[in-house]
């Protein structure tokens, strides 16, 4: 037989079984009751984050790899890509077309504006080239012209 923490005590033991007879007749919260664990409620709060005094490691703050290792655990558990995808109503959907055709005009817009620029740069420049090639050849002409009536 095994020795309850009562037994050692005969005063608790006396109160106790004293108190019993009352408690189970009137369902009173004995105060007599020594050396029992107090009971939480099934639903109690603390329940959830209190176990054996140590905190649940689900409530826990996470540190920055712990939530990258959980979000990637999410995208890849089999469940989360199971899931199907909720289709867009016909006003979202045109909405996102008629937003990406003006994206991407704008987008077109501001390449043709950035190829007309260069075009312009690059024509300027050729037509430098020319004036520059032009007065080389005005210069060697009008040398050659000289030497023609010096000789």
């Amino acid at each position: 037989k095994k020795k309850s923490p009562e037994d050692n005590n005969p005063s608790c033991f006396q109160r106790r079984r004293f108190s019993n007879s009352i408690s189970q007749q009137h369902s009173v919260p004995n105060p007599y009751k020594c050396h029992q664990k107090q009971r939480r409620s099934r639903y109690s709060p603390t329940r959830f984050f209190k176990s054996n005094n140590m905190q649940n490691k689900d409530h826990a703050p996470l540190s920055s790899e712990a939530l990258v290792r959980k979000a990637r655990e999410m995208l890849t558990s089999s469940d989360f890509t199971q899931q199907q995808v909720v289709p867009m109503s016909k006003h979202q959907a045109a909405i996102r077309h008629i937003r990406k055709n003006v994206e991407e005009q704008k987008r077109r817009r501001l390449d043709a504006e950035i190829a007309a620029q260069h075009d312009k740069k690059m024509l300027r420049e050729k037509e430098k080239e020319y004036a520059r090639m032009k007065m080389e050849m005005q210069k060697l002409q009008e040398e050659n012209e000289e030497r023609e009536r010096t000789v």
